[in-house]
């Protein structure tokens, strides 16, 4: 049987089985691409690498196919933001992988599988692993390390296995700017499928599924949570504070990133960060599985900002505890408290302090009951709440997470 004749029977098999992954495949494009390693997906096409794909068995064919829909309609295409295109597309695989595995499909041995991402995001995922690449390039003193083919450091290492629609180094895979599955962050897709045609064939993949019977609870639970319209927090954490770090250009250290290519452009120097604080609201309302998720990506920003201190100030009426983290420390919240909620202790703390901080972060459900005595301090704040939070910030600037 030829490979093409193969795929259309994977495709069928998942319309019987798994019906929600069948209907989504339909709506994409199949190309033989010799080139690419494995299989890759733009939101309209899907790509395959025809040797690899006969290697496969039946089963593990469509889960392949599988994998590279889930891409589509959890809208990572859409949702990388300007993310290093090499760890995004290795996070997406871990998020997508566990959910395969838990429908009941068969993955081809050596997959990016592991279970401790279980239930965490693309994005919470991809903070966790940028810190590790960063915490072994300090360990090996390769600091940001030499720029390798297709821009990628040298310190990053490759994924294992035989199935990885992550780029190589060529910048083949699912990184490739010709097909780049789960990478091209907002760019826009060939004629064809939109980020708007996936939700709305995600969702009726789903009804059809359910009426069936054959939709998990999880799998709908993750459909709903990729439809939802919510603002990236992570990417306006970051600008938060980047904007708050002076920067300037110098010739005399040229860019590292774009020499191998003769092109000389100056490097940015920061000035140094600084000392960051940040208030903890420990009134019980804050969740601690969501504080370690904001920790997760505050610990990657802070690497790269390399402030000089971060201090964590837990305040429920009054400041319980105060905690501080050297640079290379990783920063773990443990909060202390649990009366009622008043912001200003945090900020009178920290106004005392003989030099002020560059910034601070205030994580808190933003009911206080001492709004009427609110005095905006000198240096920037940003408000850090749930989703569903409706009250306004006292000044600064508020970013909502999903809660």
């Amino acid at each position: 049987m030829t490979i093409e004749k193969r795929i259309s029977k994977a495709r069928t098999a998942l319309l019987l089985d798994f019906p929600w992954f069948g209907a989504l495949a339909m709506h994409l494009r199949i190309v033989q691409e010799s080139s690419i390693p494995t299989f890759t997906v733009d939101g309209t096409t899907m790509r395959y690498n025809p040797e690899f794909a006969d290697s496969l068995t039946d089963s593990e064919l469509a889960a392949v196919i599988a994998h590279e829909v889930m891409h589509c309609a959890l809208l990572h295409i859409y949702r990388r933001n300007g993310r290093d295109m090499y760890t995004w597309n290795q996070a997406t695989d871990y998020a997508i992988n566990i959910e395969l595995v838990k429908a009941g499909l068969r993955l081809p041995e050596g997959c990016l599988l592991d279970n401790s991402y279980a239930g965490l995001s693309a994005e919470t995922i991809y903070a966790q692993l940028q810190r590790k690449k960063q915490q072994k390039q300090q360990q090996s003193g390769q600091g940001q390390g030499k720029q390798g083919k297709g821009g990628q450091s040298n310190g990053q290492q490759q994924p294992t296995g035989t199935f990885s629609d992550a780029p190589d180094n060529q910048g083949n895979g699912n990184g490739q700017e010709k097909s780049s599955g789960a990478s091209n962050g907002k760019q826009s897709t060939p004629e064809g499928m939109t980020e708007e045609n996936w939700k709305i064939a995600a969702e009726q993949a789903a009804r059809v599924a359910k009426a069936a019977g054959k939709l998990s609870g999880n799998l709908e639970r993750i459909i709903q949570d990729a439809r939802k319209s919510i603002v990236d927090w992570r990417a306006e954490l970051r600008e938060f504070l980047e904007q708050t770090t002076p920067s300037d250009y110098s010739w005399q250290t040229p860019n590292r990133r774009y020499i191998q290519y003769n092109v000389y452009l100056p490097s940015v120097i920061k000035d140094g960060f600084g000392t960051l604080a940040i208030g903890i609201d420990t009134s019980g309302s804050i969740d601690e599985k969501v504080l370690s998720i904001f920790a997760a990506e505050l610990n990657t920003i802070c690497s790269e900002l390399k402030p000089e201190r971060v201090v964590i100030l837990y305040c429920d009426s009054s400041v319980k505890n105060v905690q501080e983290c050297a640079t290379d420390e990783e920063i773990k919240f443990k909060p202390a408290g649990g009366g009622g909620t008043m912001f200003m202790p945090v900020i009178e703390a920290v106004n005392k302090w003989d030099e002020p901080p560059k910034a601070l972060l205030y994580f808190t459900d933003m009911y206080n009951s001492d709004s009427s005595q609110m005095i905006e301090p000198e240096y920037p704040v940003l408000w850090v709440t749930g989703q569903d939070c409706t009250r306004k910030e006292p000044f600064g600037r508020i970013i909502r997470i999903d809660m």
